[in-house]
């Protein structure tokens, strides 16, 4: 799971993807809706995503990048990438019916244009502040 932040009447919005990275890009999929209208209006997005390690240890790559649409060929390779990892779920969340309508997902791409990454331990940070004040 990572974040994606894009702008939406003129707020930040921020939300949870699912998503497929493969070296270059990221992509991601998802129907109609407040998200996919932000991106096509501001297609400049930022992306973050986290790694909690049980020692309080945290890795985090924060990406800059372009939302690009997938169609035809395109989308069909990212649907690809999507069941090598996603197997089981893709059907059941990628395309539904609902009130008798069927919706189809719309896939996409964020092309990088900036990443970075750092790993931190805040919590230990936490005790050694907390630690000096007992001292004081």
């Amino acid at each position: 799971m990572g974040r994606v932040g894009c702008i939406s009447g003129g707020r930040v919005l921020i939300v949870p993807i699912s998503y497929v990275y493969d070296g270059e890009s990221i992509y991601g999929c998802s129907f109609d809706g407040m998200k996919i209208r932000a991106m096509r209006e501001h297609p400049n997005v930022c992306f973050e995503v986290e790694q909690v390690e049980k020692n309080g240890q945290i890795r985090t790559v924060l990406v800059w990048g372009d939302y690009r649409e997938q169609t035809g060929e395109a989308a069909e390779s990212v649907l690809e990438l999507f069941k090598m990892r996603f197997e089981r779920e893709l059907a059941r969340r990628y395309t539904t019916t609902q009130g008798g309508r069927h919706e189809q997902a719309i896939f996409y791409k964020l092309a990088i244009t900036k990443k970075t990454g750092r790993i931190d331990r805040p919590l230990r940070r936490v005790a050694i502040a907390c630690l000096s004040r007992k001292k004081t």
